[in-house]
């Protein structure tokens, strides 16, 4: 783990406030499941389901991984995946929302009726 990369990340204005709380956690606490993440004094109080959401971003920008899975101490649940964070030095592009497939799906749907249109053949 790169502390550099943390401080870093953490500084530079990209990650949302609950997001870089999340990081932050992360960061202080390796390898341990969101459950356990959440069961910290920093999360007590806050719904769950408010910050249980920051997770995947953070994995697709590429600020955290998933380092194996295990039982949770706290659900008991088996399999379920622990975090850390990574060396990479996030930019404005990694936090760049992707389309989902449905939207990709009806753009996709609109070229073709709009080449439909021109008199060509979608292929």
């Amino acid at each position: 783990m790169n502390d550099n990369a943390f401080y870093v990340n953490a500084n530079s204005g990209l990650i949302q406030a609950l997001s870089l709380e999340v990081y932050r956690m992360v960061f202080e606490n390796p390898d341990r499941t969101a459950n356990e993440l959440f069961n910290l004094p920093t999360f007590r109080g806050r719904q769950i389901d408010a910050v249980r959401p920051r997770f995947a971003p953070l994995v697709r920008a590429k600020l955290i991984r998933i380092t194996g899975e295990r039982t949770c101490s706290i659900s008991n649940q088996e399999h379920v995946n622990t975090y850390a964070i990574t060396d990479h030095i996030a930019t404005k592009a990694d936090f760049v929302k992707q389309p989902s497939r449905q939207a990709l799906l009806k753009r996709i749907e609109v070229l073709e009726n709009q080449i439909r249109e021109m008199g060509g053949t979608p292929k």
